[in-house]
């Protein structure tokens, strides 16, 4: 957003867990939310860090 306007305050989305962006992104938030616990990975996949990662370590990538 970017944009600071008096009075009119912004949610940060950073700080908001998976319902809360659905409770703020969506008028009728129980027909669009989609709980991402319960839900597991059932496709294998390929996970890479690289060493000049700078977000997550390597260490983290191999734990």
């Amino acid at each position: 957003m970017g944009v600071h306007v008096d009075g009119e305050p912004n949610r940060n989305f950073f700080t908001l867990d998976a319902r809360g962006v659905a409770d703020h992104a969506w008028h009728d938030s129980d027909r669009y939310f989609v709980d991402p616990a319960p839900r597991a990975l059932r496709t294998p996949s390929l996970l890479l860090w690289g060493a000049s990662d700078r977000i997550v370590t390597p260490a983290y990538g191999t734990a």
